[in-house]
């Protein structure tokens, strides 16, 4: 990885490519200074506009990334959390994590099947009695756990064989492998207090306040595809929204 900021071509968001590719410096071991060039520069090294730019450097300066201080620039700063990331864009836990700069893992997992109960075949949109797929993981980046989860998916969608198969992301697995169309996530967070249970998962004390999010994934057409409750350690991970008018 070389110390240098790429030019932005590809196509995509241009906000959001340019976050990602400041976040890549910003992240780059072999970075040689903690402030970052001025605007001017910046735009012309990513060939985007000012207003795509200085919305990416917005929502880095909320995430803690970057400080701006007036008639001295911009600056790197190195107490941040070690994960950060927008909601905006629906990705699986992997991904985040590799964004970051870190190296996903597994530290726990367990597939079991069980009927949904009613709170599950609501959320899924199934019916009295039907089954379901449970996958128990403890997730790690650079091998500190950081989040506990539990994926509940309809047993016709996600079975024992698929379990042994796949590994990582559940969302990549699913959408790759199985060919579901994935289109978009409603999400809810929570704070939560741990218990004897999540405490020894993400080796933590028991009361610790985490954060935690349940999701349910939705196909083109509307239709539920799985639900997951997470559990996340606040003491490792903060979650942002980007809010405009």
């Amino acid at each position: 990885m070389s110390d240098e900021i790429k030019k932005i071509n590809d196509g995509r968001s241009v906000v959001s490519k340019t976050y990602e590719e400041l976040l890549k410096y910003i992240n780059n071991p072999e970075r040689t200074s903690d402030k970052l060039p001025s605007e001017i520069k910046l735009s012309k090294q990513l060939n985007v506009s000012r207003t795509a730019l200085r919305d990416a450097l917005k929502k880095l300066e909320l995430e803690g990334y970057i400080s701006r201080k007036r008639k001295m620039g911009t600056f790197i700063n190195c107490n941040k959390y070690k994960l950060q990331g927008g909601l905006e864009k629906l990705r699986s836990i992997t991904d985040f994590i590799k964004s970051s700069g870190m190296r996903p893992g597994t530290i726990f997992s367990k597939y079991s099947t069980d009927y949904a109960d009613g709170n599950i075949s609501e959320k899924l949109n199934l019916k009295k009695d039907s089954k379901v797929s449970i996958i128990e993981r403890v997730r790690t980046a650079d091998e500190n756990p950081f989040c506990y989860e539990i994926s509940f998916v309809p047993l016709v969608y996600f079975n024992q064989e698929d379990y042994e198969k796949f590994s990582g992301s559940l969302l990549s697995y699913l959408t790759e492998k199985k060919e579901f169309k994935v289109d978009h996530a409603i999400t809810y967070l929570n704070p939560y207090s741990s218990d004897d249970l999540i405490s020894e998962k993400l080796s933590i004390k028991n009361n610790h306040l985490i954060m935690y999010i349940e999701q349910i994934h939705y196909s083109f057409d509307n239709k539920p595809i799985w639900y997951s409750r997470a559990f996340y350690r606040n003491d490792m991970i903060r979650f942002s929204l980007m809010r405009k008018l």
